[in-house]
């Protein structure tokens, strides 16, 4: 005899499977529990009985969201597999194939669709992670005024009697400490531009800017750095970052202010989380001016030996006058 090979019953589902799970419980009837690649398991019931002409339809479907405390976007928590157990109920294995959970849940029949809510616990580990590294950046506000710390010093009483120092040892000590006053007003004068240039960045005042970022003197520059807060780093990027985009000389000035920054504050530019954004434009400008580097380190070469060659011919010049005798000679006794 021939064997009929046609299906008995068809199931719907929205997506293929990835796990099948078949029981009969004491009424012959016969279960079968789905996952399908979507993350989501359908529940079907099947009474045998003849060949069934419709698509039978799950009476349940499971499917976990993940919880976001309301502050994202609703995410769904993929169910890997699915199986039946002797006790009739289901058990889950959902979550990433690296990170498994496995649950057993009761099939709830009077919705078609079961919902649960369940923390992923991956992304419960990506937020530990982000709250232990994330750097929190100081907003500089435009209404702020920085006053640099110091300690009120109050007036020296000069005590009464006593042996004072002559004249001459007097101009001994300021000799001495001739050095020791350049260099303590080297730091003062540092701490002056750099109020001068928190004053300037918070009031765009292009006029206090320029007589502050176009000094020339390195240890102005670096005693400057130093003494700036974090808040000011960034509008200071962007002042030397329009700095290169100008001639030569305010470009060689603002590599000057770069340098120092950059040694100086080099572990505030590490943290900040946009620093690819802050200075791909300082780099894309580096690597502009050295692509013309090669042409003009070859014009200068050729300028070189142009004007070397003209020197050259002109003392040639004067040697040759200098040597000639005259051609009449007066001598006059």
């Amino acid at each position: 005899k021939r064997k009929d090979k046609s299906s008995v019953a068809t199931l719907t589902m929205q997506d293929n499977p990835v796990s099948l799970s078949v029981t009969m419980d004491e009424n012959s009837q016969i279960v079968i529990l789905v996952a399908n690649r979507s993350g989501q398991v359908h529940l079907f019931t099947y009474q045998p009985n003849g060949q069934c002409t419709k698509p039978l339809k799950p009476k349940v479907t499971v499917v976990i969201a993940a919880d976001t405390n309301q502050k994202e976007a609703v995410q769904q928590v993929p169910i890997q597999s699915a199986d039946l157990t002797a006790d009739k109920k289901m058990l889950l294995a959902h979550g990433s194939l690296l990170n498994l959970t496995f649950e057993r849940i009761v099939p709830d029949f009077s919705n078609k669709i079961m919902g649960l809510v369940r923390s992923d616990a991956r992304k419960l580990r990506e937020k530990k992670d982000e709250a232990l590294t994330k750097v929190k950046v100081v907003e500089a506000h435009d209404s702020v005024e920085y006053i640099s710390p110091g300690a009120a010093v109050g007036p020296v009483k000069r005590t009464k009697g006593g042996s004072q120092l002559p004249l001459k040892d007097r101009l001994e000590n300021l000799s001495l400490n001739s050095e020791t006053n350049t260099s303590s007003k080297v730091q003062s004068k540092g701490g002056n531009m750099a109020q001068l240039l928190i004053q300037g960045l918070t009031s765009k005042d292009r006029n206090i800017l320029t007589n502050v970022l176009y000094n020339r003197d390195e240890k102005i520059i670096h005693n400057t750095i130093s003494k700036l807060p974090v808040q000011a780093i960034s509008p200071l990027l962007k002042e030397l970052t329009a700095m290169l985009q100008g001639k030569t000389y305010p470009s060689k000035i603002a590599v000057v202010w770069l340098k120092n920054l950059v040694i100086i504050h080099a572990a505030h530019l590490l943290s900040h989380p946009d620093i690819g954004d802050v200075l791909s434009p300082i780099l894309g400008l580096i690597d502009l001016k050295l692509a013309v580097l090669p042409e003009l380190s070859r014009l200068r070469g050729r300028v070189s030996l142009v004007t070397g060659q003209i020197s050259h011919l002109n003392d040639q010049q004067n040697k040759d006058t200098m040597a000639e005798e005259g051609l009449l000679v007066y001598q006059d006794f």
